[in-house]
């Protein structure tokens, strides 16, 4: 096995982390506070009411609702964590291994108070 070389592993980092800041932010401002308003400001699976996230139902930006608020709930970063792991290969995910293995990366760095 073939090891990298440190300048693409750099290359490499640098790339996921420029997707990730933009799959942070997968809603529009106004979807997220339409969101929040619209599930009272706590989470729609526990009722808890800190560390909230508007997580996506579908994933896939092909949808056309994708950014609407009819496709998003609010989560825990605990129960987004959870679904992440529990929904993949559903239809409504719509994220390949590679998305899906990412967010869970990203949802579990947020748990554990990494930004």
């Amino acid at each position: 096995m073939k090891e990298l070389e440190p300048k693409k592993l750099l290359e490499t980092t640098f790339i996921i982390g420029a997707i990730g800041a933009i799959s942070l932010l997968a809603f529009s401002k106004n979807t997220r506070e339409e969101i929040h308003k619209r599930d009272g400001n706590q989470s729609v699976w526990s009722g808890k009411t800190e560390n909230l996230e508007a997580a996506h139902i579908n994933h896939d930006k092909k949808y056309e609702h994708y950014d609407d608020a009819s496709n998003g709930r609010l989560l825990t970063t605990g129960e987004h964590l959870w679904d992440h792991i529990n929904r993949h290969g559903t239809e409504q995910l719509g994220l390949n291994d590679s998305q899906n293995n990412w967010s869970i990366m990203m949802l579990f760095k947020r748990l554990n108070g990494d930004k």
